[in-house]
């Protein structure tokens, strides 16, 4: 839009992204500051992410026993619509290498 002369507020860029995490097209990942970044999503579940503390690398995990573990928690608390943020954060191989 910027490019074609139109102006772009600031609150329509963030709320942008935001708005697609709650239409399920992407997954919102937090680093240690608490920024987020935010991933597309080509499947309609969401996905989890290893993310190295130094560069940002990220990686999708496999999540099966995490979701497993958040269906058995709501179920046995009677909870209903139950989200859940799950981040490991940790050095990638090549930030562990140049340490």
């Amino acid at each position: 839009m910027a490019t074609e002369g139109t102006a772009v507020g600031l609150s329509t860029v963030y709320r942008a992204p935001a708005s697609l995490a709650a239409a399920g097209l992407t997954d919102a990942v937090r680093d240690d500051a608490g920024e987020r970044f935010f991933r597309y999503r080509p499947q309609s579940h969401h996905r989890h992410y290893l993310v190295c503390r130094g560069c940002g690398h990220s990686q999708e995990i496999d999540s099966e026993q995490v979701e497993a573990w958040a269906a058995r928690i709501a179920e046995e608390s009677g909870f209903t619509d139950v989200h859940h943020t799950v981040e490991p954060a940790g050095a990638c191989p090549s930030c562990t290498t140049h340490r």
